[in-house]
């Protein structure tokens, strides 16, 4: 556990676009550095938690937020009605990819996904890394690198960055074709 810094924080709130009446995802939510900022804008109470250890769930509570117990964010069942996902996922083996992608799955049409990650998906060649870039490119992600050190002061100088993406409106799903009417000769086109 790595929490995130502010000056991170108020980057990864920045991006979110978060605005007031949006509903928000902390899917790793840590002592709730991200969540509390979110919070500020709209109330806890549309603020959704989920975290894995222990005693950061206790904290959560302790901080007014509706958590239930630990609980592992990869295995929770996807469900696309969040405005913002924000998330600083653990990094290592990968992890953060597997984070992100699964958190995506909670953005609805529109909403925004922004997460800090390692940048070992940068480097490496391996089947889950170019999928990650790819599926990053068909989004338009903006990448943007976090300061060499952001996290030195709480024990870890891994390489950083932070990933935006906006989910477009055309993932809503299809509505039912409507007839069209000619109007000349009153037939259904």
């Amino acid at each position: 556990f790595f929490e995130t810094q502010s000056r991170e924080v108020q980057q990864v709130i920045a991006h979110a676009k978060i605005r007031p009446g949006m509903k928000v995802l902390e899917p790793q939510a840590g002592r709730a550095a991200l969540a509390l900022a979110a919070a500020a804008i709209v109330g806890k109470s549309n603020v959704t938690c989920h975290e894995l250890m222990p005693e950061n769930v206790a904290e959560l509570q302790r901080l007014g937020f509706v958590i239930e117990g630990p609980q592992d964010f990869l295995c929770v069942p996807p469900n696309a009605q969040f405005d913002a996902v924000i998330l600083n996922p653990p990094f290592s083996g990968g992890r953060d990819i597997l984070h992100i992608e699964h958190a995506l799955k909670f953005v609805k049409p529109g909403g925004t996904l922004t997460a800090i990650a390692s940048t070992s998906w940068q480097q490496k060649e391996t089947e889950r890394c170019r999928a990650f870039r790819a599926m990053l490119g068909k989004y338009g992600a903006l990448i943007e690198e976090i300061p060499a050190g952001a996290f030195k002061a709480v024990g870890t100088d891994v390489p950083t960055v932070l990933i935006a993406i906006t989910v477009p409106m055309e993932a809503r799903p299809k509505t039912a074709v409507q007839p069209q009417f000619d109007l000349f000769s009153m037939e259904m086109a």
